[in-house]
């Protein structure tokens, strides 16, 4: 029983599905990017950076649910692919995997939490008593 505890409370603190990650939401195009820039092109903002379409998702709103954390013109896209596109702005957003509502979720944790603390607290019960 110690174990499947352990084991649930590793899954859940570890667990890189649960966490949101903030990109850049092309205020043109709408894509999203992911590769946050070490040097800034445009001061006072993240900048991120895509040379290929493996740092960016075409479709992100059928792929992640999106939070938006600020207005336009929040963060900077520098284009380094060595076209002629140019960098553009766009808005930080904060995505994690789809469903969106984690919440929903919780009803059916209550359950088999309170009954794995039912059955912890039965068994304890029934090892402190003191026989007669």
């Amino acid at each position: 029983m110690k174990v499947l505890f352990a084991l649930i409370c590793i899954f859940l603190f570890n667990s890189d599905i649960v966490h949101a990650a903030t990109g850049c939401v092309s205020q043109n195009s709408g894509y999203l990017y992911f590769n946050l820039r070490s040097t800034q092109q445009k001061p006072g903002v993240p900048n991120y950076t895509w040379r290929n379409n493996a740092d960016r998702n075409l479709t992100p709103s059928s792929s992640y649910c999106l939070t938006n954390r600020r207005a336009n013109n929040t963060c900077f896209i520098v284009n380094d692919t060595g076209s002629s596109t140019g960098s553009f702005d766009g808005y930080l957003v904060d995505y994690g995997p789809l469903p969106c509502p984690i919440d929903d979720y919780i009803p059916f944790l209550i359950l088999p939490i309170g009954l794995i603390g039912f059955c912890y607290m039965q068994n304890r019960s029934f090892y402190c008593k003191n026989p007669a």
